[in-house]
């Protein structure tokens, strides 16, 4: 008898155990800081973008949105008022205006390092199912060294680089190509193969485009060209001139990524 009443208590005193840990462990595993957006985190161009964030244990110290490329767009540390208004009992509201279309996501943070993070899109960074997908970005550099013809540039874009000046390169499209400069926001906020045909289409022919060149210089300039039946877009984020004297001595570096 005494030997069942050890196991009997034996018994009571895992199961016990066993019922701690598993509330402990829902406990922990809860989502101490939740993002949520309204309209199912999908906006239209122009709209505001509003939604919730809630923070169950203690106050946010930072709200950061990224782009799609994961770049950081905007920071918030401070919440007294919109975009991000902090409420009552944990709670934040979001309006976030005047967003260019494109696909972005929204972290908050606490001082814990506790953290919580949404996908959202505005515009027609939604991709519309009857329409095709831009393929991936892919990396370029195309380099200049002195008089020497220009190495790294894909003949399918229909460009050419054949000249410069003191501090710029000279970008020309080819013969029967068309060339057309889009806006930075476009870089993302054009997702398909039918959008880009349609901003080409309806832009104005450039005949050639000037890239200024220094010792280091970041860009920002979105290109888009027709080449035969193939729409490509550019986009140049650096140029450099490692050999820069001010003089006719130079090795001119442009770099980006382009999608087709």
């Amino acid at each position: 008898m005494k030997k069942v009443f050890n196991l009997s208590v034996i018994l009571a005193v895992l199961v016990a155990a066993f019922t701690f840990s598993s509330c402990g462990k829902d406990k922990e595993d809860a989502a101490v800081i939740t993002v949520k957006f309204d309209q199912g985190g999908t906006f239209g161009s122009g709209d505001n973008v509003t939604g919730t964030i809630t923070s169950a244990d203690e106050d946010l110290t930072k709200v950061t949105l990224f782009n799609e490329d994961g770049s950081a767009r905007l920071n918030w540390t401070s919440f007294n008022a919109l975009p991000i208004l902090k409420g009552k009992d944990g709670a934040y509201t979001i309006v976030i205006p005047s967003l260019p279309d494109g696909k972005y996501s929204l972290q908050a943070f606490s001082k814990t390092g506790d953290s919580g993070k949404k996908d959202f899109t505005v515009g027609n960074s939604v991709v519309n199912p009857t329409e095709t997908p831009l393929g991936a970005a892919s990396n370029f550099s195309w380099v200049r060294d002195k008089g020497a013809a220009v190495t790294g540039l894909n003949s399918e874009l229909g460009l050419a680089w054949t000249s410069n000046t003191a501090t710029e390169a000279i970008i020309k499209s080819n013969t029967g190509v068309k060339l057309v400069e889009l806006s930075a926001s476009q870089w993302t906020s054009i997702t398909t193969k039918e959008a880009l045909k349609k901003a080409v289409d309806e832009g104005t022919v450039i005949a050639d485009k000037r890239i200024p060149i220094n010792k280091t210089s970041t860009q920002n300039v979105v290109l888009a060209t027709k080449n035969g039946e193939a729409y490509h877009m550019i986009h140049i984020t650096d140029a450099i001139n490692f050999n820069y004297t001010g003089t006719s001595d130079y090795k001119y570096t442009i770099s980006g990524q382009s999608k087709k």
